[in-house]
C-alpha cells in the first residue's frame, strides 16, 4: 500500500484545491449539516417530555414558560422547538457506481426511532431465558415503529435489525426461532423478507449462544457495556431530535455515585473513567433517553439468580433488610445478592434520569417499548450556549422547571464536562474504536467513492485511488484561533475472514485557514484523496474521519473488489 507523503502546511494551502479542498459545489441530498463555523461555542440540548395528569403531552408551550438551570444557575434558552416525530422509515444513502456514505436521509420532519438492546453480557442463565426473552420481544414490537435490535455479548455489540428495516422482519425472525411454521410465517411475509428473516433468526441465534460463555471479569464487562453504548451514541448522532434506547438488562457490570455521577468506588476504576465519562458525554450529544428493564423478571422468584443463593447463608435480619430500589421484598436470596440487586437497580434508575429516561423495575419491553415510543412522539427541545469560562471537568446538574400547575416534566438530570470537552482531542483508543466498530459513525457526515483503477508497474497489485467527501459545514472552523482546522483521515482494509490486510493508512491535516480557504469550506466542503496497492481479491475497507476540534468522527464500511491483472 503505498501512503502519499505528507505535504507541508505552507504548501498544503496552495494545493489545497486539487488535494484536499474542492472548489466545486456541493452536493445535494441528504441531511444538511449544521453550521459549525464558529469560535468554540457550544449548545446544550435538552429534550423535555411534558405530559399532563393522564399521560398525554402538553403542546402549545412556549419557551417563555420553560425555566432551564445548570448548577441552580437560570440558563438564556438560545432555542426554542416543539417537535412532532414520524414513523417513516429513515432510510440510509444507497451505494452507488463505487460509492458509499454514513449520510441518514433524515428528511424535513423528525423521524421517531426506538432502540432494544438486549443485554446479554450482564445477564446469566441465558439458556433459561431464552423463550421468556424472545415471548417478551416478539410481544413488545410494534409493525408501526422505527426499531434497531442490538444484543451485547462478551464479544461486544451486534447488530440484528437495522431500524430502516421493516420491524416485520425482525417480528418473523423471532417466530422462526420459537418454532412457527413456515406457513405462519408466509402469512405475514414476502420473499425478500422471508430471507432476510431467517437471516435474523440466525444472527440471534448464534449471538444467545455466544452470550452463554459469560465467564468474563466485572471490569471487562464495565469496559464492554460503555463501549457498547458510545458505539451506539455515536451511529445515531447524525439523527436529530431524541432517540429511545430501551436497555433490556440483567444488571449493571458497576455502580454509580448518584451526586457525583462518577463511577464507584472511583479507585477501583481510575482507569475506566475517561472512557466512563466519554461515553455519557456521547449519550449526551446524540440525545439518547434510556429505558432500563430489568431482565431478572425472567427468573424464579422474580428478582434472584438461581446461580447465586447458596452464596452465602441467609439469616432472618438479611431477610428483613433485602429489598429492591423500589421497595420490594427480593426473597429466597443471599445477603450478596440482594444487595447486588439493589445496587444494580439503583444504577438503572440513574441511568434512566440522567437521560430523561424510565426505569422499569419488571421484565416489562411491552410497557417499557410503549412508553419509550409515546414520549418520543412529541416533545420539546430546549438550548442553551455553554458558559466556558467555567471549563472545569465534572457533572453539570440541570433542572428544567415549567411555570404551569398539574403537569409532570421530564428531562436529563445533567451532563458530563470532560476535559475532552474542553479541548476535543480524540485518543487512538477511540479512533481505533471507530475503525473496529460494526456500525458507521454518524457524527460527521462522509461519503467514499473509488474514483479509479489502476496497475503498478513490476507488481501484481492494482492502485485502488479514492476520494472522501465531507459536505460543507460539516467540520469545525475555529474562528478564534486563527480559522484553525484539524481533521485525520483513517483507513483499514480487511479479508473476508476479518483480518487485517494491510497495515492502517492514517493522514493528519492541520492549518489556519486564509479567508479563501475558509470560502471554499463554507462552499464546498473537504475533498480528501489517497490510494491503496492492495491485489486481486474481496475486501472490506473501515474509513474514519476524525474532527479533532470537535471530537466529532465519522465512519464508513465500504466494500471493494480489486479484479486480478490480465496477463
Amino acid at each position: 500500500m503505498r501512503l502519499l507523503s505528507f505535504v507541508s502546511l505552507a504548501v498544503f494551502w496552495l494545493v489545497a484545491s486539487s488535494c484536499l479542498l474542492s472548489s466545486q459545489q456541493p452536493e445535494q441530498g441528504g441531511q444538511a449539516a449544521a453550521a459549525t463555523i464558529k469560535a468554540r461555542a457550544e449548545l446544550v440540548v435538552v429534550p423535555v417530555v411534558v405530559t399532563d395528569k393522564s399521560g398525554n403531552h402538553v403542546s402549545g408551550l412556549k419557551h417563555q414558560d420553560f425555566i432551564v438551570q445548570e448548577n441552580d444557575v437560570e440558563q438564556k434558552i438560545a432555542f426554542f422547538e416543539e417537535v412532532t416525530t414520524n414513523t417513516e422509515h429513515v432510510a440510509r444513502t444507497k451505494p452507488g457506481d463505487n460509492s458509499f456514505s454514513n449520510i441518514l436521509q433524515a428528511g424535513k420532519t423528525p423521524k421517531r426511532v426506538t432502540i432494544l438492546l438486549f443485554d446479554l453480557l450482564n445477564t446469566r442463565s441465558v439458556d433459561q431465558k431464552r423463550d421468556a426473552m424472545m415471548q417478551s420481544l416478539s410481544e413488545s414490537l410494534d409493525v408501526t415503529e422505527p426499531t434497531a435490535l442490538y444484543i451485547l455479548t462478551r464479544s461486544g455489540l451486534k447488530p440484528i435489525h437495522d431500524f430502516t428495516t421493516d420491524p416485520k422482519v425482525l417480528i418473523a425472525a423471532i417466530k422462526k426461532m420459537r418454532g412457527s411454521t413456515d406457513a405462519d410465517l408466509n402469512a405475514a411475509t414476502d420473499a425478500p423478507d422471508l430471507l432476510a428473516a431467517s437471516s435474523e433468526a440466525q444472527d440471534l441465534l448464534h449471538t444467545l449462544h455466544d452470550a452463554t460463555e459469560n465467564c468474563i471479569q466485572r471490569r471487562i464487562a464495565a469496559e464492554t457495556t460503555l463501549e457498547a453504548m458510545q458505539q451506539l451514541a455515536k451511529a445515531y448522532a447524525g439523527l436529530p431530535g431524541r432517540k429511545a434506547i430501551i436497555w433490556a438488562t440483567g444488571g449493571f457490570p458497576f455502580r454509580i455515585n448518584h451526586r457525583s455521577m462518577e463511577l464507584a468506588p472511583r479507585e477501583s476504576y481510575a482507569d475506566v473513567a475517561p472512557l466512563y465519562e466519554r461515553t455519557w458525554k456521547a449519550i449526551n450529544d446524540a440525545n439518547f433517553a434510556i429505558y432500563p428493564i430489568d431482565l431478572k423478571g425472567l427468573n424464579q422468584p422474580a428478582q434472584c439468580d438461581p446461580q447465586l443463593k447458596a452464596t452465602r447463608p441467609q439469616t432472618d435480619k438479611s431477610r428483613e433488610h433485602a429489598q429492591s430500589a423500589n421497595g420490594e421484598a427480593v426473597m429466597n436470596c443471599s445477603p450478596a445478592v440482594a444487595w447486588a440487586t439493589m445496587e444494580s437497580q439503583a444504577t438503572m434508575q440513574v441511568f434512566a434520569n440522567a437521560t430523561g429516561g424510565t426505569y422499569y423495575n419488571r421484565n416489562d419491553l411491552v410497557k417499557g417499548f410503549r412508553e419509550a415510543a409515546k414520549d418520543s412522539r412529541t416533545y420539546y427541545l430546549l438550548s442553551y450556549y455553554l458558559n466556558r469560562g467555567n471549563a472545569k471537568p465534572g457533572w453539570r446538574k440541570l433542572h428544567v422547571k415549567l411555570d404551569r400547575r398539574g403537569v409532570k416534566v421530564r428531562a436529563r438530570s445533567g451532563f458530563f464536562v470532560t476535559d475532552a470537552a474542553s479541548s476535543p482531542i480524540s485518543t487512538d483508543t477511540e479512533v481505533m474504536a471507530a475503525v473496529n466498530s460494526p456500525l458507521d459513525y454518524t457524527e460527521l457526515p462522509l461519503k467514499l467513492t473509488w474514483t479509479n483503477f489502476g496497475a503498478l508497474q513490476n507488481s501484481n497489485k492494482r492502485e485502488i485511488e479514492y476520494e472522501v467527501y465531507i459536505p460543507a459545514n460539516a467540520t469545525t472552523v475555529d474562528e478564534g484561533d486563527s480559522n484553525h482546522l484539524r481533521v485525520a483521515f483513517i483507513a483499514q482494509v480487511r479479508l473476508p475472514d476479518g483480518k487485517i490486510a494491510v497495515q492502517p493508512q492514517a493522514r493528519t491535516f492541520e492549518g489556519h485557514l486564509k479567508p479563501e480557504a475558509l470560502q471554499k469550506v463554507r462552499s464546498a466542503g473537504l475533498r480528501y484523496r489517497n490510494s491503496l496497492e492492495l491485489p486481486a481479491g474481496d475486501y472490506t475497507v473501515r474509513f474514519v474521519a476524525l474532527d479533532s476540534l470537535s471530537g466529532k468522527m465519522g465512519s464508513v464500511a465500504a466494500t471493494l473488489k480489486v479484479e486480478k491483472l490480465k496477463d
